[in-house]
């Protein structure tokens, strides 16, 4: 078994593509930058739009860059796992499961590729492992909660969005 280059390659190809993902919402590789960031979060109602487009921002470009570093345990795994999560349910579900309709496709294999990465761990090609790093139990535990609340707050502020703009145009 090659557990350890495995893991690398997988660390790799999952953690460049959300950070490349993220790097396009600051204007890079092509992406929209900022203003087509935020407004790519006032199209799917989540509100307000501005502070989602922030939140989005760093989880990938936070989230990729520690996973291909192999650095800070499930930290960037799990904000993969969110990210994927709100980008499945408000953008993608819709569309059905392929990629090509703009489906779940992306965000379902992005996410549980970085939940494997996160409940296996980094393996031996990572900072962790050369700086003898170990995140406690709890610290992941917490993490995990946070990232639950996230998920949970930014799809409530989508709902609690779509309900005002829809009060807005009834009483229009």
């Amino acid at each position: 078994m090659y557990v350890d280059p495995g893991l690398a390659i997988l660390r790799l190809v999952v953690g460049g593509i959300a950070l490349a993902h993220g790097l396009q919402k600051l204007g890079y590789l092509g992406g929209g930058g900022v203003v087509g960031t935020v407004g790519m979060m006032s199209r799917i109602g989540v509100k307000p739009g501005p502070f989602w487009a922030y939140v989005v921002t760093v989880a990938e470009v936070a989230g990729g860059a520690l996973v291909l570093l192999g650095f800070l345990g499930a930290v960037g795994p799990l904000l993969i796992v969110a990210d994927m999560i709100v980008a499945g349910v408000t953008v993608h579900w819709a569309n059905g499961f392929w990629d090509t309709k703009g489906g779940i496709e992306f965000p379902l294999t992005l996410g549980t590729s970085a939940l494997a990465i996160g409940l296996v761990g980094f393996g031996a090609w990572s900072v962790d492992r050369a700086i003898g790093l170990t995140v406690p139990d709890w610290i992941v535990q917490g993490w995990t909660g946070l990232m639950i609340l996230g998920v949970l707050l930014a799809l409530t502020s989508r709902s609690a969005g779509a309900a005002e703009s829809q009060g807005e145009s009834t009483s229009s």
